[in-house]
């Protein structure tokens, strides 16, 4: 991403709306796994730290490791406490096979200096048997805009492409859709008026209002998507899949 990119992060990442949507949904799905006491958790690409603080504080005796390649990215990490913050490249892990338990790759596999067979043939190398891996993706090449040149994207993805890269590289799909459904048609009109004018990322300070209204629809859909109502169509892909 652009340098000022992980600065919006590291400001607005506790509170934006979005962040706190997706880390919330993240710390479900790891709960989900049911994972040992001790499991070892690495988060790759994991920016200035937002989703490290609060597995920590949700896991706290997970062994947890973040990654991240880029310079301004590790300058906020070396304020975090709890992880373990490793320099590297999503390409090729410095890490040994058979690592972790789990692995969240959060908005990493679309970027233009992320190839895709290499980075998930590097996130089923580092974890063990059985673990489990988490992505999330932007969803739809046709929703691009501004945003997408300054995060670096190189593609954006559909539930089956994600599917099908993630079954080339021997991993078995748990589960692999949308979110982000309930607000998605306010996102194509933004995206397709104003988000093709505009010069700018849609990371940004909301009025308080507008930022609790989105957070609380994405927390109705992440209720209904527990009872396993899935909407074919969403913002984001996730997936869900499983080292065999």
């Amino acid at each position: 991403m652009e340098a000022i990119e992980y600065e919006t992060m590291h400001k607005l990442e506790s509170s934006f709306w979005w962040y706190r949507a997706l880390h919330n949904i993240i710390l479900d799905r790891v709960n989900q796994m049911h994972l040992p006491d001790s499991a070892k958790l690495l988060d790759a690409g994991c920016g200035t730290g937002g989703l490290l603080r609060k597995l920590h504080d949700a896991f706290p005796a997970y062994n947890l490791t973040g990654m991240e390649y880029h310079a301004e990215g590790m300058r906020h990490l070396q304020q975090l406490s709890g992880s373990s913050i490793i320099n590297g490249d999503v390409n090729a892990m410095p890490f040994s096979d058979n690592s972790f338990d789990a692995l969240t790759l959060t908005d990493v596999l679309y970027h233009k200096n992320v190839q895709p067979d290499k980075c998930l043939a590097e996130c089923f190398r580092v974890l063990k048997p059985h673990g489990h891996l988490l992505v999330n993706l932007p969803a739809y090449n046709w929703m691009r805009s501004a945003h997408d040149k300054h995060v670096h994207t190189r593609e954006r993805y559909t539930a089956s492409t994600c599917e099908l890269q993630l079954v080339s590289a021997g991993f078995r799909i748990q589960h692999v859709g949308y979110w982000n459904s309930l607000l998605f048609p306010l996102m194509v009109i933004h995206r397709l008026t104003t988000g093709k004018l505009k010069d700018a990322s849609d990371i940004e300070t909301l009025a308080s209002w507008q930022d609790n209204l989105f957070y609380r629809i994405i927390h109705c859909e992440q209720f209904l998507q527990r009872h396993h109502l899935h909407l074919p169509f969403g913002g984001s892909v996730w997936a869900w899949a499983i080292k065999i």
